[in-house]
């Protein structure tokens, strides 16, 4: 049986992982958005 420390202990890791997974996610989305971004223009420039 897991004392109350220990089921504390993995919340606290299982919020940390959350928040990190969070930030990858956000991080890949503005990546994904800026690389749309600078796709469509260099479209718009090469195409007349």
């Amino acid at each position: 049986m897991i004392g109350k420390g220990g089921a504390k202990m993995k919340e606290n890791e299982l919020a940390v992982g959350c928040a990190h997974l969070s930030a990858e996610i956000a991080l890949l989305k503005a990546i994904a958005n800026r690389t749309c971004y600078y796709a469509t223009a260099v479209s718009a420039i090469i195409s007349p």
